[in-house]
């Protein structure tokens, strides 16, 4: 069975990790997108020296309300990107969008501590 959940992440302003344990297994696909208030970019990478100079991927903040298209991590054939493998960085309050497919085979649990 492939569990599919999402959630909107409250950016701190730091670099950090997608939060961990809160999809149970491993990732087979992911989507990221800012969320429409934003003023200022997202970065993704890979590691805690992410910044705004050092970064993977640059996401763009919204423009007039519209969000960008979002990015999308996948898909992985044997599952093995996990949620702590994805840093993220962004304006401290600012929003990001995630969506998840994972290999899990129980479902994921809709209290699940983000």
């Amino acid at each position: 069975m492939i569990n599919i959940a999402h959630k909107v992440i409250t950016l701190s302003g730091a670099a950090e990790q997608l939060p961990t344990g809160s999809w149970g297994g491993p990732i087979r696909f992911v989507s990221l997108q800012p969320g429409a208030g934003n003023a200022n970019p997202v970065y993704i990478g890979g590691s805690s020296t992410l910044t705004s100079a050092d970064y993977g991927v640059r996401l763009p903040a919204a423009a007039a309300g519209e969000p960008p298209a979002p990015y999308i991590v996948g898909e992985f054939k044997d599952g093995m990107v996990w949620e702590r493998d994805i840093w993220v960085l962004g304006t401290a309050s600012q929003k990001l969008h995630v969506l998840v497919v994972t290999f899990n085979t129980a479902p994921i649990s809709s209290t699940a501590t983000w």
